[in-house]
């Protein structure tokens, strides 16, 4: 084979796998999940920050399934409602912060060695501090509101995938057929293109996936604390705050959005579990 064949062709196709049942269960919840929090405004639900103090309290019944808060609104409207910021504070972050962490990683694992070292000492100054007082230093200055949630777990994301991208990168970059895409006279920039983001990218993607899930958790975090949407609007981790005062008299309320936030945090990792072993990262294709 030329060394023109091997820059065209690059690594060998990998075998293709289905998704296992549980990441396509997982798959499909989020899926619903995300329908929830798209439909929201046209569901059949109660307004979700407006509540009767007569119905305040009230158990699981037809009219409120989910019963309701200290304030009587209903609880599985405002999950409801509560489902888009909670959903955009975990993707978004992932999103910025994944395409940002993956071009600083790409860029120092193509890059001469000083540049290379310079990027990753520059984001080891991140892993200096827990990823979550590092979310609540940022979100403190900016004030609390789903852009602050944003761009707090934007700062810690990047790290992270930047270090996971430089990685894989240095695993590949002395192949043959990088070799030959170099001795092909291509430039850097063609062969990370061409070559390096197609080898890359899918450990990428399942790391993102699985990143989501924890961004959720930062997010349902920030929102705990006060520092996520302004009361009485609904959010996962604002929701948990607002009714843990009611864990002993009516332990269901606190309950139920903490398992929501488990369980959707749950469905993206079992999901980035079932594409690592739909595109054989970190395994063989045999």
């Amino acid at each position: 084979m030329t060394a023109t064949n091997s820059f065209e062709l690059g690594t060998a196709p990998r075998a293709r796998r289905r998704l296992p049942w549980a990441a396509r269960v997982a798959a499909l919840a989020i899926i619903a999940i995300g329908a929830v929090a798209v439909l929201a405004p046209v569901l059949p639900l109660d307004d979700p920050v407006r509540g009767e103090l007569s119905e305040r309290l009230s158990g699981p019944s037809f009219s409120h399934p989910l019963g309701t808060d200290g304030q009587g609104r209903d609880v599985l409207s405002r999950l409801a409602w509560g489902a888009r910021p909670s959903l955009l504070a975990a993707l978004l972050p992932v999103l910025f912060g994944g395409s940002i962490g993956a071009c600083l990683g790409l860029v120092a694992g193509l890059a001469g060695r000083t540049v290379g070292a310079t990027i990753m000492r520059f984001l080891d100054i991140f892993y200096a501090f827990p990823a979550v007082l590092l979310a609540i230093a940022i979100a403190t200055t900016r004030g609390a509101g789903l852009t602050t949630m944003v761009i707090a777990i934007t700062v810690i994301v990047v790290a992270p995938v930047a270090r996971i991208a430089e990685t894989e990168v240095r695993a590949i970059r002395n192949l043959d057929f990088m070799e030959a895409a170099r001795a092909s006279g291509a430039s850097v920039w063609m062969i990370g293109a061409r070559q390096v983001v197609p080898c890359v990218g899918p450990a990428l993607v399942v790391y993102c996936t699985a990143l989501v899930g924890l961004s959720l958790v930062y997010a349902a975090g920030l929102g705990f604390i006060g520092l996520g949407l302004a009361p009485p609007d609904p959010e996962w981790g604002t929701m948990v705050n607002e009714l843990r005062a009611f864990t002993f008299s009516h332990p269901w309320l606190a309950v139920i959005p903490a398992l929501v936030i488990l369980a959707v945090s749950v469905a993206f990792n079992v999901l980035g579990d079932g594409l690592r072993d739909r595109l054989a990262v970190g395994g063989s294709d045999g």
